[in-house]
């Protein structure tokens, strides 16, 4: 989830540009929202259902796949 929030924020040309222009890098660098993107899980135990949790809380459209869980099992939102 971490790597998500990094990459729709473009933290390594803000972190670049901060440095030599601090309004430049507040204003000019372009920011992605996560909401109404779509997050693909494969395996859905422990650890990818917790994403999925906070996935939704950001608004984002949940695709989950799991070999061994029925498709009731998920949590539809």
């Amino acid at each position: 989830m971490l790597l998500i929030l990094e990459c729709s924020r473009n933290v390594i040309a803000l972190r670049k540009t901060w440095v030599q222009d601090y309004f430049k890098a507040k204003l000019k660098i372009r920011k992605n929202t996560l909401n109404g993107k779509t997050l693909g899980i494969i395996g859905c135990g422990n650890i990818g259902s917790r994403l999925a949790v906070r996935a939704m809380a950001m608004e984002m459209n949940v695709l989950a796949y799991d070999p061994y869980k029925p498709a009731s099992a998920f949590l539809m939102a």
